[in-house]
């Protein structure tokens, strides 16, 4: 069984970078004019200018980890409730907690360190190039027979950096089944009887498994050092184990096919096919539920103290829902959509996929309701969507072969780019401050392929 799948979180780097042209050396001057005489020689023949090129790429900067939430670094209730968080007083130390952006989204030492994150110096970012080489110092010409100085030699010429690099191949995997990402690594589930929990390299390598003997497992989420999922089956449950590996631990237990999950601060919600949202400590104890008679909930995303999902009953009247993290009375946000595929949520707004075949499109609405809005029509079979700070980015599926797209547009509406295609029935999206991941699989084929590409 395959559900898309929507992160609200996540930090993954076998990429080509591009870089900026650089220019040349100034032209060099000629030299003097000579001056003629009885027995006039030649000026002096000119020298042309210093020739070294402009540097091609960019500098290699610092990038920022830990994933801890970027709430955390409002330090203040009114500056946390302000941007959607949540503020926790139930510690003695009171703190701002939430599903925002992970440690990726600071790109400067001060913001980074600000967020309580950790800098780690000297990874490039996706895109800079090598430093580019001007050519050799321009030589003068010759000396007139007479009386005039050689011409100046032109400056070196214009050097140029790297070029753009295009999607990369992380894994061959199977039967996946959702993907999520922290600072280090992809993970995955392998969607079967005898499922199994996995992880690469952001860089690539030779895959670890973490779980195997794993009954369906299916949606799957990090958080700091922990990675949790679900095993959608009728005695279902939600399960933590370390990043690095070791033992699984039970959360959860006597759910009815749980799918969807998200982990939002000391709590992980998820959706059960069965008609209900669910709510459970991260350290493991009684279910809550949230909202119950939910006609096949399915997709589920937070932010602050909102939790949200689709309800898809049929291909023409699914509706987004939201309630609070505390519990009440759940509220539709947008009914009568069609084929709903994909969800994400920041502090302002939900998005939304529709995944018609040629009228597929990318929905808008304030969390507080109103009236949707179309940010993108004409997709051919939109599915995942994952928010960061400024862009949303999607996959759409497509129907033929090797045509499916990875898309990015700004959250506030504008022209969608097309960041890779080619692809085959792309699914499950994740974001972090460089790159975007999803997978790739083969129509009627157990083998996809785990992919990147720079955002």
């Amino acid at each position: 069984m395959k559900t898309t799948r929507t992160l609200g979180i996540a930090a993954l780097a076998l990429v080509a970078v591009a870089c900026s042209s650089s220019k040349g050396g100034s032209s060099g001057s000629g030299g003097m004019v000579g001056t003629g005489g009885a027995d006039a020689t030649g000026g002096v023949t000119g020298t042309g200018g210093a020739a070294s090129g402009g540097s091609g790429g960019g500098t290699a900067v610092g990038s920022c980890t830990d994933v801890p939430e970027y709430c955390v670094m409002y330090t203040t209730q009114a500056a946390c409730e302000a941007i959607g968080c949540y503020w926790s007083n139930s510690t003695p130390i009171e703190s701002c907690e939430g599903t925002g952006w992970p440690c990726g989204h600071f790109t400067t030492q001060a913001t980074c360190a600000y967020a309580g994150c950790t800098w780690l110096a000297g990874v490039a970012p996706a895109g800079s190039g090598g430093a580019g080489t001007g050519g050799a110092p321009g030589t003068g010409g010759a000396g007139a027979a007479v009386g005039t100085g050689g011409g100046g030699g032109a400056g070196g010429t214009t050097s140029t950096g790297g070029t753009a690099g295009g999607p990369t191949t992380l894994a061959t995997i199977a039967y996946p089944a959702g993907i999520a990402i922290d600072a280090t690594s992809v993970f995955w589930t392998y969607d079967s009887t005898d499922g199994k929990v996995m992880k690469v390299s952001m860089s690539g390598g030779s895959p670890t498994t973490l779980a195997s003997g794993v009954s369906h497992p299916h949606g799957i989420a990090t958080r700091m050092t922990t990675v949790y999922w679900t095993t959608a089956d009728s005695a279902g449950t939600v399960t933590a184990m370390p990043t690095t590996g070791g033992t699984a631990t039970t959360l959860i237990t006597g759910q009815d096919t749980p799918t969807d999950l998200v982990v939002n601060g000391s709590n992980a919600y998820w959706t059960n096919q069965t008609g209900t949202v669910m709510k459970g400590p991260i350290t493991g104890g009684t279910a809550t539920t949230l909202a119950s008679n939910q006609d096949s909930p399915g997709h589920i995303a937070a932010f602050g103290a909102s939790i949200f999902w689709t309800n898809s009953p049929s291909t023409s009247s699914g509706a987004v829902m939201t309630v609070s993290t505390a519990g009440g009375t759940p509220t539709m946000l947008a009914s009568g959509q069609s084929s709903l595929s994909g969800l994400a949520a920041d502090g302002s707004s939900v998005y939304w996929t529709t995944g018609d075949i040629a009228t597929g499109t990318v929905m808008k609405v304030s969390v507080n309701g109103g009236t949707p809005t179309v940010l993108a029509s004409s997709q051919s079979v939109p599915r995942s969507i994952v928010v960061d700070a400024t862009n949303l980015y999607w996959v759409n599926a497509s129907t033929g072969t090797a045509t499916g797209t990875v898309m990015k547009m700004p959250t506030s509406g504008g022209t969608p780019s097309t960041l890779a295609s080619g692809q085959y029935l792309p699914e499950y999206v994740a974001v972090d401050g460089t790159s975007v991941y999803w997978v790739s699989c083969e129509a009627n084929s157990p083998t996809c392929s785990l992919m990147k590409t720079p955002k």
